[in-house]
């Protein structure tokens, strides 16, 4: 429990000025229609190589969709956004997949910050796909639920176990459709992001 004051003070209070890591970090998001707990992707053969996650949710009574973190360096906490139509409806929310996590916002609630989440955990370093929680949604047969970004300050972005905080652009976001549409988000955008842009968004974090 510790360790979560500082990860949060970084999170919400302050901005790192070092060197940014996890540049290559993606943001999944993962369609199952089985309620059950929550695991390393790995143990259900999801490994974004032999096993892609699934972003249509045609068929799916009550879709659960998770969001796990790929291609980091170091990890100890997450701030998002996401954007649903009205012709979703999200049930319940849960994120608790890793080590003393708190999430101190959550999507699924109402008002001006509803559809952001903020969560900070023990640090957990590369190398797996790591699950960060889940919402549960109503059947629905049109539209996306895209990762957008968050009203909170800094944006979307990952936090570092040396509280370094990184932006997460647009291409390196997962979405889940309603039918075709969908984007896993497996691996970093193929087309860098522009080196004059990225000096932007990093002078924003100063």
């Amino acid at each position: 429990m510790k360790l979560l004051l500082p990860i949060l003070t970084a999170l919400f209070l302050t901005a790192s000025r070092a060197q940014a890591v996890n540049e290559s970090t993606t943001l999944i998001l993962h369609a199952s229609a089985d309620f059950g707990p929550c695991e390393a992707p790995q143990q259900g053969g999801l490994n974004c190589i032999n096993q892609l996650p699934v972003v249509d949710v045609t068929g799916m009574a009550h879709p659960e969709i998770f969001l796990y973190v790929r291609n980091y360096d170091s990890l100890a906490g997450v701030q998002c956004g996401f954007e649903w139509p009205p012709t979703w409806t999200c049930l319940g929310n849960s994120w608790d997949c890793q080590g003393n996590q708190l999430a101190v916002v959550q999507p699924c609630g109402e008002g001006p910050g509803a559809g952001n989440l903020a969560t900070a955990f023990d640090p957990i370093q590369g190398g797996v796909m790591a699950p960060i929680g889940m919402m549960i949604f109503g059947p629905t047969t049109t539209g996306c639920l895209d990762i957008s970004d968050s009203v909170y300050p800094y944006g979307t972005h990952v936090v570092s176990a040396n509280l370094e905080k990184t932006p997460i652009p647009p291409p390196n976001r997962g979405r889940v459709c309603a039918g075709p549409g969908g984007y896993a988000a497996c691996n970093p955008a193929s087309t860098p992001v522009r080196a004059e842009t990225w000096g932007q968004i990093k002078r924003s974090y100063r």
